[in-house]
């Protein structure tokens, strides 16, 4: 998650689980992997691309994980997964109980999701790293 996301974490705590760093190397512009924590999602990956605005200058924060990392997310957008797709959803929709947490009409994020490994942005190597541990795992096994 975007790093000033951290400062913020209090008053989103109950829209989003808490990620496994923030970290600028999560935001669009300075975007690294190899710098970010990897999960396995057994919905769908997600990047979740928030537009706030504080103090008067407009911020862009990011998320990056499971569509499972939205807490209370509305099931229909889990159709997204089918499309490998990007779309602008209105926080009220992308919700369920959307009453409790006074979104405005104009309220809306950009969410990117899909199915498929690796998908969410994560380096190829991780396939690597499996491979390997399963390859000392069978060792042992068979020893």
């Amino acid at each position: 998650m975007s790093p000033y996301l951290e400062h913020q974490y209090m008053y989103i705590s109950h829209l989003y689980r808490r990620p496994m760093s923030f970290t600028p190397k999560c935001d669009q512009s300075s975007f690294d992997s190899r710098f970010l924590n990897w999960k396995n999602c057994s919905d769908l990956c997600v990047i979740l691309k928030m537009n706030d605005r504080l103090g008067g200058r407009r911020r862009e924060g990011y998320l990056r994980g499971c569509m499972s990392d939205i807490i209370h997310y509305n099931q229909t957008l889990s159709a997204l997964g089918a499309t490998n797709a990007c779309t602008v959803v209105r926080l009220r929709d992308l919700f369920i109980s959307t009453e409790r947490y006074l979104f405005e009409n104009s309220d809306q994020a950009q969410l990117c999701a899909c199915h498929s490994d690796l998908c969410n942005l994560a380096p190829s190597i991780i396939s690597i790293h499996r491979l390997i541990y399963l390859i000392y795992v069978l060792f042992i096994f068979f020893l």
